[in-house]
């Protein structure tokens, strides 16, 4: 790999081969506090189902849909459109849903592929009603469909790709690629076609920014770059998991 090489786009992957419980993926706080979200859960009004993906249940998720990236300033897809096509394709989507009342609140849709599930939309509330020891309740869906994936046999759980250099506007945030790695996590050179290989040296930066390096397609990341204003020390606090995962290793630099 050259020094300062770096994908355009992200492949994030959960390896879920030789895994027989999908809380041994997670650290032992999390997989506890998860635990415990999960049983808070069945316990109130809220409820998570486990369910296939027709056009009734598009027409559910679409306002979720649309609110959150409009919330996010993001780009808004023709969601029921490609879904349709790759069902009509023969790909099957299954979704872990979150419902109050029987009113859809949040869901995980996913696609059930070969050899892996892969994460096509996952919208949950930044909060419910419901005080849980887990502060993300994405992590459930995370846990489920681990599961899932475990219980399918499957060999891993795509989590989707990303535009690298997170942080900067129009991408993703760096809190974004903080929780994939919690959510154990871990990001690839993506293989897709329309991934290309670029040099940090062409690049100016100014804001934090978080940069994973590698020009190999398929090759899981061994190094990142994170740049900031603010100290080490505070970035450290921030994103505690960045800094402490032990599968690629993270310079921090600071302008």
């Amino acid at each position: 790999m050259t020094q300062n090489n770096y994908p355009k786009f992200v492949l994030w992957k959960t390896d879920v081969k030789n895994v027989q419980n999908a809380y041994e993926l997670f650290g032992k706080k999390t997989a506890k506090r998860i635990e415990k979200s999960i049983e808070k859960i069945l316990e109130s009004d809220y409820e998570i189902r486990f369910e296939d993906v027709d056009e009734s249940f598009i027409d559910a998720f679409l306002p979720i849909y649309t609110d959150s990236i409009t919330q996010k300033k993001g780009k808004l897809y023709n969601v029921k459109e490609k879904i349709k096509k790759f069902q009509d394709e023969g790909v099957v989507y299954r979704s872990i849903s979150l419902y109050k009342e029987n009113i859809l609140k949040g869901a995980m849709i996913y696609t059930i592929r070969e050899k892996n599930l892969g994460i096509s939309y996952n919208i949950f509330p930044n909060e419910i009603s419901v005080k849980l020891p887990i502060k993300n309740i994405t992590f459930v869906a995370d846990y489920h469909i681990y599961q899932d994936a475990i219980d399918r046999k499957k060999e891993f759980v795509s989590h989707g790709k990303d535009r690298n250099l997170y942080g900067i506007p129009t991408h993703s945030s760096i809190g974004v690629a903080n929780h994939k790695l919690r959510a154990a996590s871990l990001p690839h050179v993506s293989n897709s076609m329309k991934n290309e290989i670029l040099n940090l040296d062409e690049l100016s930066i100014d804001e934090d920014t978080l940069i994973f390096s590698g020009d190999e397609k398929g090759a899981s990341i061994k190094k990142a770059l994170l740049v900031s204003k603010t100290s080490e020390e505070e970035m450290r606090k921030r994103y505690s998991i960045l800094f402490e995962n032990e599968n690629f290793n993270l310079e921090f630099k600071k302008i």
